[in-house]
């Protein structure tokens, strides 16, 4: 304890090149946690829109339906399987959809699209679908109208007002066809689903496919990412259907985890080269302390105390400067981090393009995921004390005569 007493006051004998070293790990830390935030706040967000606009935390489907996405592999929407998923008690709301494809037609244009079936108030929560209107009125819960994207309205030469024909293939074989009239058009083009897609009221999609009382997915939001696992056990055990297959969100959506694994790769790189610059920089700043103090330690060592006592010493030094640093750069961070979830940086034009390749909304915020921010620290730390070689190394072959004859 006496040992890291004088360390501390060892630090303040020279202010000007502890608060130096201190400014420049402290600097470091904050560019750290600054890149590494936008990047897994990216993730973030690229997860949680995907969630919200397809799968949700966990999705119900028939067990035929991920490996064959037909329409004959639907299932009973139940009052039953409504009341077991609302006892669940991190389920904060799920999204019963209907699934399909069709030709959507307007006069000579043809185009094949996505339909889904939805509950226009629910959806609301889910994909927040309402706020990217451009053009027209939401879906109300009893409308025979449809809502369709951009990209297709200027396809099929269609506005709000026109009517245009769905025509497809309906359950058991069943020929579907219809005629809708447009009530509103969206721009949702860093959708998941894309930006040529049909929405309507999920009993006219039953009542088009021949499917009443039938959906293809039941998707569900939980308050917390990591209630997914412990809530599909749960489901699992109380459905008990053989017809239904309870999927976590990880599976349903392999490939966007494997491309946030990539990119994390090259992330954690350039993080590591960050890092390999700052362990540069902290260890021949603790080399020059130690050589600079070179006749202070063998004045040290001719009175009596041991090297090993002279190595602690640098050891606890090291260990405070690096406390201090580490401590001033997550409080400027922090800051910083919270400000950015808030206020995220909008990106427009063809920035806003390249989100949208993505399927990433185009925006950039900080991760709000805590443990990266320790992370940094803990890294900085063991650079830190790794550093310390060189100095330990030079105390233990200081030459004490010559030392103090300041050779």
């Amino acid at each position: 304890m006496m040992l890291a007493k004088m360390a501390w006051r060892n630090l303040w004998r020279n202010k000007r090149r502890t608060l130096l070293t201190v400014s420049s790990i402290a600097f470091a830390v904050f560019i750290a946690v600054v890149m590494r935030g936008f990047q897994l706040g990216s993730y973030e967000t690229m997860i949680e829109g995907t969630l919200k606009a397809t799968t949700g935390h966990i999705q119900l489907q028939h067990t035929k339906w991920w490996n064959d996405k037909s329409i004959e592999h639907i299932f009973d929407y139940t009052p039953e399987l409504v009341r077991i998923i609302k006892e669940e008690p991190n389920v904060i709301n799920s999204y019963p959809r209907f699934q399909n494809f069709a030709l959507a037609s307007n006069g000579p244009h043809t185009k094949g699209v996505p339909v889904f079936g939805i509950e226009p108030e629910n959806e609301k929560k889910a994909t927040g679908i309402e706020k990217v209107l451009i053009k027209g009125e939401y879906l109300k819960e009893v409308d025979h109208g449809v809502l369709i994207s951009v990209d297709l309205a200027k396809y099929l030469q269609a506005d709000v007002g026109d009517s245009i024909v769905l025509f497809g293939q309906g359950y058991h074989g069943i020929t579907a066809v219809g005629k809708y009239p447009v009530v509103g058009i969206f721009d949702y083009s860093f959708s998941a689903v894309g930006n040529a897609v049909v929405y309507m009221n999920l009993n006219e999609a039953q009542l088009l496919y021949g499917a009443e009382g039938k959906i293809t997915t039941l998707s569900i939001a939980l308050s917390n990412n990591d209630f997914t696992q412990s809530t599909q056990k749960s489901l699992n055990s109380k459905l008990n259907n053989s017809e239904i297959a309870v999927v976590n969100w990880e599976k349903l959506n392999e490939k966007l985890i494997q491309s946030i694994q990539l990119d994390n790769v090259s992330g954690q790189i350039m993080i590591g080269v960050l890092y390999m610059i700052i362990a540069f920089g902290i260890f021949g700043t603790l080399l020059m302390m130690a050589a600079e103090r070179k006749r202070e330690f063998s004045v040290m060592n001719s009175i009596g105390m041991r090297r090993s006592a002279i190595i602690k010493i640098v050891f606890f030094e090291t260990v405070w400067l690096a406390l201090v640093a580490v401590f001033v750069g997550m409080v400027i961070s922090i800051p910083v981090n919270v400000y950015f979830y808030f206020n995220p940086i909008h990106f427009a034009g063809e920035a806003a393009d390249m989100f949208a390749e993505f399927n990433i909304e185009p925006v950039m915020r900080m991760s709000t995921n805590p443990s990266y921010i320790y992370w940094q620290a803990i890294i900085v730390l063991i650079i830190c004390v790794a550093s310390l070689v060189a100095p330990i190394n030079l105390i233990k072959k200081l030459n004490v005569v010559d030392s103090l004859r300041g050779r």
